[in-house]
């Protein structure tokens, strides 16, 4: 064993030495491209006159709260796996920064592919910022499907190409395909989803996860996870309603059928669980499926659902997203050895299916009648559609993107695979210095060698007995 460890430890030292030398190949290049192809944009250009500060005072409020979620929301939510806190919070710290600078460039260039006649210099406003969260967004979901799986090496790789990917695909859906997605739901979590997923799949296909030592919670890490969830829940009508066009009411709509959705869905996941759960509700459930109606809003937040339609979209959410991890996540591990770590499918994947039909739907209903001037401001392209063709288009952007995300996936788990795989899986301590390690005062083993007390509890169905601690010293 001592054998075995040492050698584990040198592999992860050569793995965090090629970590920084690929950060340095990659800010490097990232610093010299923003020196030669972005500028500050005319809201933020000095020369530029007369000083227009609308952009910010519009926008700064929800990039304050969109920037809350990617950076506390995700990393705290992913703190669930007991020797993993360190990995989780730092390193959505540390890839989502790198996302956000890169996607601008990858953004920029993928749009001005698609949409301009030549090639000129990226402006740069709060907008560019607002999508340079989306995308890590869609990174951090991913991230969440390969968590404590691949080194922080092979973590840093797959965000560089998924943020190209991203930026590819989301050109191509709303600047071709124009469709309607405000939110994301499409564009961002069904992505990020099954991109990951898609690595997880390939890179990360090994049928001991599932029952790696190391791969289990405990009560304090729960509660930092559950952190994570109720800041996500609230600061997700921000997410929504960020890019809305400023022109009309789109922003308020927004909020209000997020709102909505998502306070169902949260209501919702509680029964669900209690119900699938043996009358006691899972904390992983209520980790996450009560977010089900965030994503599934998404695309069509800003649209005419009507209020009693986004509580709909919330409740079908809530309520597959909680059968999915109940059921069908361990499902698919059994059967194809996909381990999800985070369980994005059930949280990000089939809301963003749910979503997306349902923002189709909701499309098809679109008319001048109940949209006024607001239909081209959501539907840039209507002038030259029905409602029906709209409807369609809507259908063809998820068929793209699951595309481009499974086959980026793939190629990505491929390459990932080239890689030294992680030391140790579900730990930090192969990456980060660590303290001494702290004896859990819940749950420890009757009679430890190790721990200094001992907490005793029942956990049958009889009323609770009085708490016993045990001295052993």
């Amino acid at each position: 064993r001592r054998v075995h460890g040492t050698h584990t430890m040198l592999k992860d030292a050569e793995n965090n030495g090629s970590l920084f030398s690929l950060f340095i190949l990659l800010e490097a290049g990232v610093i010299v491209l923003y020196g030669l192809f972005t500028q500050y944009g005319a809201t933020a250009d000095p020369l530029s006159t007369p000083y227009n500060n609308e952009g910010v005072n519009e926008f700064y409020p929800m990039y304050q709260d969109i920037h809350v979620m990617i950076f506390i929301g995700f990393g705290f939510l992913m703190t669930f796996l007991r020797r993993y806190g360190y990995g989780a919070v730092a390193l959505t710290f540390f890839l989502s920064a790198f996302a956000v600078q890169f996607s601008i460039l990858a953004r920029g260039f993928w749009h001005q592919v698609f949409t301009e006649s030549s090639f000129h210099k990226i402006d740069l406003s709060i907008l560019s910022l607002i999508n340079g969260d989306f995308c890590a967004g869609a990174v951090m979901i991913s991230f969440g499907a390969v968590i404590g799986k691949l080194s922080p090496t092979q973590l840093l790789v797959m965000t560089f190409i998924e943020v190209i990917l991203y930026c590819l695909n989301e050109a191509i859906v709303i600047t071709q395909c124009a469709i309607a997605d405000v939110g994301g739901s499409i564009v961002i979590h069904m992505f990020g989803a099954y991109f990951g997923l898609a690595v997880a799949l390939v890179a990360a296909r090994k049928r001991h996860y599932g029952t790696a030592a190391d791969n289990s919670t405990t009560y304090h890490p729960n509660i930092f996870s559950l952190l994570g969830t109720i800041f996500l829940w609230l600061y997700w009508p921000s997410f929504n309603a960020g890019p809305a066009s400023i022109t009309g009411n789109g922003h308020e709509r927004a909020v209000i059928n997020t709102l909505l959705s998502i306070s169902t869905s949260c209501i919702v996941t509680f029964f669900a669980s209690n119900a699938l759960r043996g009358r006691r509700f899972d904390i992983v459930d209520i980790q996450n499926a009560t977010l089900a109606g965030g994503v599934a809003i998404g695309a069509s937040a800003d649209m005419n659902t009507t209020p009693w339609g986004s509580m709909f979209v919330g409740l079908v959410a809530g309520l597959f997203s909680t059968f999915g991890f109940a059921h069908i996540q361990p499902y698919l591990h059994k059967t194809i050895k996909l381990y999800d770590s985070c369980g994005v499918n059930n949280l990000h994947g089939i809301p963003s299916i749910i979503g997306g039909f349902a923002s189709a739907i909701f499309a098809g209903l679109a008319h001048n009648d109940n949209y006024g001037a607001a239909l081209t401001a959501i539907f840039v392209k209507r002038d030259d559609r029905s409602s029906t063709e709209q409807a369609g288009f809507q259908v063809i952007g998820m068929i793209t993107t699951l595309g481009i995300a499974i086959l980026g996936g793939i190629g990505t788990g491929m390459l990932l695979r080239r890689f030294e795989p992680v030391g140790e899986p579900f730990t930090d301590k192969a990456h980060f210095h660590m303290p001494e390690e702290e004896i859990p005062m819940y749950f420890a083993e009757k009679d430890s060698k190790d721990s200094k007390s001992h907490l005793t509890l029942q956990m049958d169905n009889d009323p609770p007995a009085a708490v016993q601690v045990t001295n052993i010293n």
